[in-house]
């Protein structure tokens, strides 16, 4: 028994909703693609090897980024060789390493007639995303011999009405002018005061484990490091030793119970019927927790019947925990904000106190279409009232997963832009009853002990200094583009030590994951708001694969980094900074 399976996240529910046109309206939002003006040389030249065919249905994958909306591209690739079983279909792996990223989709049975392995994502260079980058899968109707590219949508959808309507109308795209991310200039730079590293620790794993790179965020807490493998699926731990050396502790994913959790299902379906390869078990990012436990944030699959026919497949935002002596599992499915209004975006975790934070947003733009928000006054972030009472993380029972409260307010840059929550991406630390949280793009930081909430700023961004906002952008990622020159710094981590606050700060234009122009460390005394910044110095002939904080058993806080060259891996520690009394930005209320 075949069944068919509807993908429930916010962006897949878009796609699926029915419209007279589906094609038109993937193609023209609110996720939109489109080809560069005047590129039709660079696109002849992409696709040279294929000049003699005459047009070429492809589909656009930045490997590993979204890992659930992979899932649909075979089903596309079947449906348009069930219309057309002449058309010849191209999958353009971007990834940088091709041999990873070929073991990754043949792991998954994703192949097409052709496959271009795009390590440097060249394609960038004629494709333009107004959500600054190219984050889930586009299928493209190409003419190799022209370089033109007719049509563009998300590649969220395979019915019938949709496919034969991709390849055999002709569907009129609406001109967009939205700013090319990549290309703009950014305001502020990093200090040119540098710090190195101060010591390497070799880091060993077995030979039977195959490493990508890091995704998301490492963490490093006294002498056990942990980081999510990006085309593994799974989270490594390593243990410092005394031997100055990280090794290879565990290699922690969930088990069988855990991963087919939520789905309920009658007894006349059997696993092949459901399981059929678009399942997705994905950890997130770790984070170590006060207790000492580890924490990684997952999504599993949750899968109900809809009909005699229909199984509707959903995410299921869950914690792991997992202590770091003898890896025993405990899982923590979290609340759905959907009652409270909000979104609650578990990518990233975080301590608070007690508890755990994740990100939170209303429901409303980028989230929905403008049409089942506007005109709504406080959930309009096009209007002054969405601004007076919105934060950017909830706090949820670390004991039930249940939603506690929100924290963490949104910045007046948000209200200055118009923006809502599109920039902010809320992070926290806690340490010795005190918890620091912050929404990462403005500079401002709050910390609460004892009841006393004092605000810093560790850069800063006047509000006034900011463009008028353009409302015919509005309800756009265009909006948002305005202002990637003026957001183009953010706290990428912060942690507590003794005394004092360290923040590890990315500099370089938002939309654009893959580049960063540099990493800076800020070291902030809590008792009188003094800080420095210092850049950490580039390493020389390794790839660095992530940066991140470590707080050491003495309770200092230090930065580090991930390096490899080839199979070689390992970690460079910079040193604990101190803060010179030069500059106070605390404001206690």
């Amino acid at each position: 028994m075949r069944t068919k399976l509807i993908f429930m996240s916010f962006l897949l529910a878009l796609a699926c909703r029915a419209y007279d046109c589906p094609v038109c309206e993937l193609a023209n939002g609110p996720l939109i693609i489109r080809q560069i003006p005047g590129s039709e040389n660079t696109v002849r030249e992409y696709f040279k090897e294929y000049k003699d065919i005459d047009t070429i249905y492809a589909i656009v994958d930045p490997v590993g980024l979204c890992p659930r909306c992979e899932a649909v591209i075979m089903p596309v690739f079947n449906r348009i060789k069930q219309l057309k079983p002449s058309a010849k279909t191209f999958l353009i792996a971007g990834y940088h390493n091709a041999e990873a990223a070929k073991k990754y989709l043949r792991e998954y049975q994703i192949k097409a007639d052709f496959e271009i392995y795009d390590t440097d994502k060249a394609y960038d260079k004629f494709l333009s995303s107004n959500f600054g980058f190219i984050h889930i899968p586009y299928l493209l109707k190409i003419i190799p011999a022209s370089g033109e590219i007719p049509l563009s949508i998300q590649a969220f959808g395979n019915s019938a009405k949709l496919i034969q309507s991709f390849l055999y109308d002709d569907i009129e795209l609406e001109q967009k002018a939205f700013a090319r991310t990549p290309d703009a200039e950014v305001n502020f730079k990093a200090p040119q005061d540098y710090i190195i590293p101060q010591q390497i620790l070799p880091f060993s794993v077995p030979d039977s484990i195959t490493l990508s790179q890091p995704h998301m965020l490492p963490d490093f807490d006294g002498n056990h490091i942990a980081f999510n493998d990006f085309l593994r699926s799974s989270v490594i731990v390593g243990t410092l030793s005394e031997d100055n050396a990280i090794h290879f502790s565990a290699e922690i994913a969930a088990d069988s119970t855990e991963r087919y959790r939520f789905i309920t299902l009658s007894d006349k379906y059997t696993r092949e019927d459901y399981d059929d390869g678009s399942l997705r078990f994905m950890p997130v990012s770790p984070r170590f927790m006060p207790d000492g436990r580890l924490g990684i944030s997952y999504s599993l699959p949750l899968l109900r019947e809809e009909n005699d026919s229909t199984i509707v497949y959903a995410n299921q935002p869950c914690v792991l925990f997992v202590d770091t002596i003898n890896y025993e599992h405990n899982l923590l499915p979290l609340e759905n904000g959907e009652p409270h209004g909000l979104f609650f975006g578990h990518y990233r975790i975080y301590p608070y106190g007690n508890d755990i934070a994740v990100m939170s947003q209303p429901r409303t733009w980028p989230l929905l279409p403008k049409d089942e928000f506007e005109n709504g006054g406080s959930n309009d972030p096009t209007v002054d009232a969405y601004y007076e009472d919105k934060k950017v993380q909830a706090v949820m029972s670390a004991r039930t997963g249940q939603f506690l409260f929100e924290a963490c307010p949104l910045p007046e840059v948000s209200r200055a832009s118009k923006t809502g929550h599109s920039f902010p991406k809320a992070l926290s630390d806690t340490r010795d009853g005190a918890i620091a949280c912050a929404d990462g793009f403005s500079g401002k930081i709050h910390v609460e002990k004892g009841g006393t909430i004092s605000e810093y700023d560790i850069f800063n961004i006047d509000p006034l200094s900011l463009p008028v906002p353009d409302s015919t952008k509005f309800y756009s990622y265009d909006i948002s583009a305005m202002y990637v020159p003026y957001f183009c710094r953010y706290i990428e981590d912060m942690k507590l030590g003794r005394g004092r606050l360290t923040c590890l700060v990315r500099y370089g234009r938002l939309g654009n994951i893959d580049k960063p122009e540099a990493y800076t460390v800020v070291t902030l005394d809590l008792s009188d708001g003094s800080f420095e910044e210092k850049t950490l110095k580039a390493g020389r002939n390794a790839a660095v694969s992530a940066y991140g904080l470590r707080r050491t058993a003495g309770g200092d806080v230090q930065p580090f980094r991930l390096a490899a060259s080839g199979s070689d891996r390992w970690v460079e520690l910079f040193p604990v900074t101190t803060p010179q009394r030069t500059r106070s930005n605390r404001a206690p209320r």
